[in-house]
């Protein structure tokens, strides 16, 4: 539970200092191009200190880690496996994180923040579906209750009626966000499943310098020019976001996806929302206090089960 904690206080503090950038209508592309910019130089970084650059990988060892997957089973973990599991989940991983970002400021401008935010959210049952079917990962009675309640908080705080309305007639747009954003969660735990955590700074390197690389096209390819400002919030953002996702593994070793993806979806509405109330002067609206105790009402669940 502890790292999960840890990932869900730097997801906070991503959303947070976004939220401050958007009121002073800084450059999007901009600030994520930068963003991954330092996510991948902060990777590079720990590759360097871990010594994985001293690793000598060899591609026909890495068979025995890949065959046993296309049977359907769980590879034996292996530095040789490890090291190429980490490119191949990381590379689509990083196409996922960056066209979820596209698709949701798309998906924004069609159908509105409240929907697109609660389709985002809801992704989350990408991952889990994932991991029960694929991998047996079998909630508790207990760890269900927890999960239940974890994702009526979610959609509760994104309950509006222009939601209600906007439901009936579901635009591709937001089966995009839904699914780019669920994928992209996904592969923080495929890699998880399938490679040793040790190389879990490899992974994020793969993920985070792919990102950057099709955010960097774009971001050439408009007219708008890049700001000190955002450079330096693109920086503040990079650094938590790239160890929202470190933490976010390590959580993996400890609880099954199905009941992390639920609780930190719904920790993180809650941190934000109270972020919100200290920093911006917001207040509490009742859906979001109803928010609160259902994810306060999970967590203590989830604890009890375990």
């Amino acid at each position: 539970m502890v790292y999960l904690l840890i990932a869900i206080s730097f997801s906070t503090l991503v959303s947070l200092i976004l939220k401050y950038s958007e009121t002073r209508r800084l450059n999007r592309l901009g600030v994520t191009s930068t963003n991954y910019f330092f996510g991948f130089l902060i990777a590079l970084y720990l590759i360097w200190r871990e010594g994985i650059f001293n690793f000598n990988p060899q591609l026909g060892e890495f068979k025995n880690s890949f065959l046993p997957v296309l049977q359907g089973q769980i590879p034996v973990f292996s530095e040789n496996g490890s090291f190429f599991w980490a490119i191949l989940a990381g590379i689509p991983g990083g196409v996922c994180y960056f066209f979820g970002f596209i698709f949701i400021q798309k998906s924004i401008k069609e159908n509105g923040v409240s929907i697109t935010s609660a389709f985002a959210k809801l992704g989350i049952f990408v991952p889990m579906a994932f991991s029960i079917f694929l991998w047996k990962e079998i909630p508790t009675l207990f760890q269900w209750v927890g999960i239940a309640l974890a994702i009526i908080a979610i959609a509760s705080v994104h309950y509006t009626e222009d939601l209600k309305q906007s439901l009936n007639s579901i635009k591709k747009s937001l089966i995009l966000v839904f699914f780019v954003v669920g994928l992209s969660e996904f592969s923080n735990k495929f890699f998880q499943h399938y490679a040793s955590t040790r190389f879990k700074s490899l992974f994020l390197f793969s993920v985070f310098f792919t990102a950057f690389l099709i955010s960097g096209l774009f971001t050439l390819l408009q007219s708008r020019k890049i700001t000190r400002k955002d450079i330096l919030v693109g920086i503040l953002v990079g650094i938590p976001n790239m160890f929202t996702s470190w933490f976010l593994i390590q959580s993996f070793n400890y609880m099954k996806a199905a009941v992390v993806f639920p609780l930190y979806s719904s920790m993180t509405i809650v941190m934000i929302t109270l972020g919100g109330v200290a920093l911006f002067g917001e207040r509490l609206k009742k859906k979001e206090v109803i928010a609160i105790f259902l994810t306060i009402c999970a967590i203590v669940i989830t604890r009890i089960s375990q």
